[in-house]
């Protein structure tokens, strides 16, 4: 029987990790998770799934966790990150050639309606499976009119598995074919054979920027990419001004965010139980209705 393998980084995200393994767990069968000793940046961080095993004991026969050292060198904030994720390859080792492996970031999370579909078409041989994503900045509601597929959740046979970090790096599909071809090349090149993307929409959740002005403030700083991070996005001022105008942050700030009620197209843990992440839901910023689907667009379209 073919086996999924659910990969992704632990920063701090503890809130995101539980909603993740409640909405995820009926179908998957290993969750691996990688947690580094220092931020991306390099700071020493406190090994926060140790701290709070406790929490998820409910699904400990089901977690691997992979401890990875980079606190030694002089590595950049990439190298850090490269290592931390290539980390998660211990966890997959024993994995047979058809299994599936699927790798994401935290925050990034499947819903249990696309995990049944992947189970029932998993990725055939050289084909890399790209998931569409909702995108959600500073609470689980608030939505840009946008979604996620450039990066984002991959899932591919074990056999075709390089390394984890190059297929973080395969990008989707591009509807412009100026833009596309480039992705499509690239993506064979990382992968060290040819290979199809297929695009899975409406597949999740990226819920992006939680936890107030403090942690995104943590976030921000503890990037791969953090000395990229323009000055004045860590200043508490400029992130409560974005935080109230309703103005998301993925995309340094041109793009507004709706409220969304919780309804059944949202995760089925966070709607039963709204009082545990009330701190994470937003009240209504307006009345305007979110745009539908079809008007979005895909952010990082290039």
């Amino acid at each position: 029987m073919v086996r999924l393998f659910d990969c992704f980084l632990l920063f701090n995200e503890l809130d995101l990790l539980e909603i993740r393994l409640h909405e995820m767990a009926p179908f998957v069968d290993r969750f691996v998770i990688a947690e580094a000793t220092t931020t991306f940046s390099g700071q020493p961080k406190p090994l926060h799934f140790e701290l709070n095993r406790a929490r998820f004991k409910a699904f400990e026969d089901k977690i691997v966790y992979i401890v990875v050292d980079t606190s030694g060198g002089q590595e950049d904030g990439w190298a850090r990150r490269r290592k931390q994720c290539d980390g998660l390859l211990d966890g997959v080792r024993d994995a047979a050639p058809d299994d599936i492996v699927l790798l994401s970031d935290l925050d990034e999370i499947l819903s249990a309606e696309t995990l049944r579909r992947l189970r029932a078409e998993p990725p055939r041989a050289r084909e890399v499976l790209c998931f569409e994503l909702r995108m959600f900045n500073y609470f689980l509601n608030l939505e840009l009119d946008a979604f996620w597929l450039r990066s984002g959740p991959r899932a591919v046979r074990r056999a075709d598995l390089r390394t984890m970090e190059r297929l973080r790096k395969v990008y989707g599909p591009s509807p412009s074919w100026r833009h596309d071809i480039p992705r499509a090349i690239k993506a064979s090149l990382q992968m060290r054979q040819i290979v199809r993307r297929r695009v899975v929409r409406n597949a999740g959740w990226h819920f992006s920027y939680l936890g107030g002005i403090d942690a995104i403030r943590r976030k921000l700083k503890s990037y791969a990419a953090h000395n990229t991070v323009p000055e004045d996005y860590l200043n508490s001022d400029k992130l409560e001004r974005l935080l109230s105008a309703g103005i998301a942050i993925s995309d340094m700030g041109s793009r507004r965010l709706f409220h969304r009620d919780l309804d059944e197209t949202f995760p089925a843990y966070v709607r039963e139980n709204q009082a545990l992440f009330a701190h994470l839901i937003a009240p209504p910023l307006e009345t305007r209705p979110a745009p539908a689907r079809a008007q979005r667009v895909a952010l990082g379209a290039a």
